[in-house]
C-alpha cells in the first residue's frame, strides 16, 4: 500500500518557542504514518520550519510546484488513479472566534473543507484551545465542524465552549507538548533546596490596559518578595516569545531596585537552549502555558502565576491534568497564608502525568491514521 499523504498546515511564529514546541511535537508523532507535506514557500516560515525539524522530503516544494491548497486538491483528485489516500492535519494552537470577521474566515474555511470532503480527504483538527462567543461565531464554527472528521481540543473548558456552540463532535486530546521528550537528568530530591527561580511573563494578554499591566507587575513584585523571604533564591528573568522581551526588561528594572541577585537573560529561550536555563532552576513562574509545560521537562516545578479569570487556557489544561495546586492567582500573593510549594512528590507527579498524557496522545494519533489501513 502506498504511503498516506499528510498535508500538515503550520505557522510561521519562529520567535514563539511554545508554537515551535507543539508543532514539532505533532510533526514527530504523525511522521510514522505517512508522507508529510508542509508548505515551505513562505519566506517568513523558513526559520520556523527549520526549528520544528522539517526534512527535505517533507517540503512541499520537493514534490509540487503548486501552492499548498492547490497541491492538496490535485493530490485528492489524482488519488483515484494513484491509490494514495490524503489527509489534512490542522488546527494547532489557540483559536478565538468573537467577531463577524472571524466568522467569515471560518465560513470560507468550511467551503474548502467541504470540497476536500467531497474528494474523500480525511480532515483532522487537533491541539486546539477554543474561545467562541457570539451567535455568528458559534454558527460558523458549527458549520465548519460538519466537514471535520476528527475534532480534538486540548482541555475540557474548550470542549464545553464547543458544546455550547453546538459543536458536539469535539473530543479532548492532551496538549501536544506532553509528547515532546528531552534528555532527562538525575534529580537530587533528598534535600530539596530552592536556590534559583525563573520568571517568564507576558503583558500582551492585557493589550493596552495599563491598570491590568500594572496589577500584573505589582503582583510579580510581591511574588519576588515572598520568594526572597521563603527561599532567599536568585531570580532569572527570561522570555520564550520575542514579543515578551520588552516586558522582561521592565520587570528587571522594577526588581533590581528592590532586590539583589535578580538577572535578565537577554536572549530568547528556545528548544535548543532551554536545558541550560530550566535545568538549573527549581521553580519556574509564568503566565505562558508552554513556558510551564517545557520547564518541567528539565526538572523545574512550573508554577502558573496567572489571572485565573482571564487565562482559561492554562486553567483548563492544568485542571484536566490534576495540577490545580500549581496554579496561583495574582491576588493570592497578598494572602497571609501565601507560600510557594516545592517537593519531590510534585516532580514525581509531573513525570507520571506526562507519561499518561503522552501515551494517550500517541494512541489517539495512531487511531486517526491506522483506521484507514
Amino acid at each position: 500500500m502506498k504511503k498516506l499523504l499528510i498535508f500538515y498546515k503550520t505557522t510561521a511564529a519562529f520567535d514563539n518557542t511554545g508554537e515551535v514546541l507543539i508543532y514539532k511535537s505533532l510533526l514527530e508523532e504523525i511522521r510514522p504514518y505517512g508522507q508529510i507535506l508542509i508548505d515551505d514557500r513562505n519566506e517568513k516560515s523558513a526559520i520556523f520550519l527549520e526549528k520544528i525539524g522539517i526534512k527535505i522530503d517533507e517540503r512541499l516544494s520537493s514534490h509540487s510546484r503548486w501552492p499548498f491548497v492547490m497541491a492538496m486538491l490535485l493530490s485528492a483528485l489524482t488519488r483515484f488513479f494513484s491509490g494514495r489516500k490524503v489527509a489534512l492535519v490542522t488546527g494547532v494552537g489557540e483559536h478565538r472566534y468573537t467577531t463577524g470577521k472571524s466568522s467569515l474566515k471560518n465560513l470560507l474555511a468550511a467551503c474548502l473543507l467541504a470540497i476536500l470532503k467531497l474528494l474523500n480527504v480525511k480532515v483532522v483538527r487537533i491541539g486546539m484551545s477554543m474561545h467562541i462567543t457570539g451567535l455568528l461565531p458559534k454558527i460558523s464554527e458549527r458549520i465548519l465542524s460538519m466537514f471535520v472528521d476528527h475534532y480534538y481540543v486540548r482541555d475540557s473548558l474548550s470542549q464545553k465552549m464547543c458544546f455550547d456552540a453546538g459543536v458536539k463532535c469535539a473530543k479532548i486530546a492532551p496538549d501536544l507538548s506532553w509528547a515532546y521528550t528531552v534528555e532527562s537528568k538525575e534529580l537530587d530530591m533528598e534535600s530539596p533546596v530552592v536556590s534559583n527561580c525563573v520568571f517568564s511573563f507576558r503583558s500582551s494578554l492585557y493589550k493596552n490596559d495599563i491598570s491590568k499591566i500594572e496589577h500584573l507587575k505589582d503582583a510579580i513584585v510581591a511574588l519576588t518578595q515572598a520568594l526572597k523571604t521563603q527561599y532567599g533564591c536568585s531570580i532569572q528573568i527570561t522570555y520564550q516569545v520575542g514579543a515578551d522581551a520588552h516586558f522582561a526588561h521592565e520587570l528587571h528594572q522594577a526588581l533590581i531596585q528592590r532586590h539583589d541577585n535578580v538577572f535578565l537573560v537577554e536572549e530568547l529561550i528556545t528548544l535548543e537552549n532551554a536545558a541550560s536555563l530550566y535545568g538549573q532552576a527549581q521553580l519556574v513562574f509564568s503566565n505562558r502555558l508552554h513556558t510551564l509545560l517545557l520547564a518541567y521537562k528539565y526538572g523545574a516545578i512550573p508554577i502558573g502565576f496567572i489571572d485565573k479569570s482571564s487565562q482559561m487556557k492554562i486553567l483548563g489544561i492544568f485542571e484536566d491534568a490534576g495540577l490545580e495546586e500549581l496554579l496561583l492567582d495574582l491576588d493570592d500573593v497578598n494572602k497571609p497564608s501565601f507560600s510557594i510549594p516545592y517537593s519531590s512528590s510534585l516532580i514525581e507527579n509531573l513525570q507520571s502525568i506526562e507519561l499518561r498524557n503522552r501515551e494517550e496522545l500517541q494512541k489517539i494519533i495512531a487511531d486517526l491514521f491506522l483506521t484507514w489501513e
